[in-house]
């Protein structure tokens, strides 16, 4: 699919093309934070924060979508759906951080 959409839509000024791009979820691990199968995620590459929700490489294997902590000294990515547990990687590579959602149709 493509989308073409102004990124100060979501509040993100100036973003280079690689910098601001969209990603389809697919599961149900963060319909806590109203994210949704099938809905359209808008990202922007930057460093994450602890509580950004992230697209991210996790140990160079799968990419998923969590909420980004860091606990202990450690980082975590955790679910908003209390059915899927925390994950803590061994390697882990922010792909980008949510800013925006958008979806076909009213859930």
């Amino acid at each position: 699919d493509t989308v073409t959409i102004d990124p100060a839509l979501f509040g993100v000024r100036s973003a280079r093309k690689d910098h601001f791009w969209f990603l389809r979820v697919t599961g149900d691990s963060m319909t806590g934070a109203h994210i949704l199968d099938g809905d359209l995620i808008a990202l922007v590459r930057r460093e994450p924060k602890p509580g950004d929700i992230i697209a991210a490489l996790v140990d160079e294997t799968s990419t998923t979508l969590k909420i980004f902590l860091r606990e202990k000294g450690r980082v975590l990515l955790r679910a908003a759906n209390p059915r899927y547990a925390d994950i803590i990687p061994q390697q882990l590579e922010s792909q980008g951080v949510v800013v925006g959602v958008l979806r076909r149709r009213l859930a």
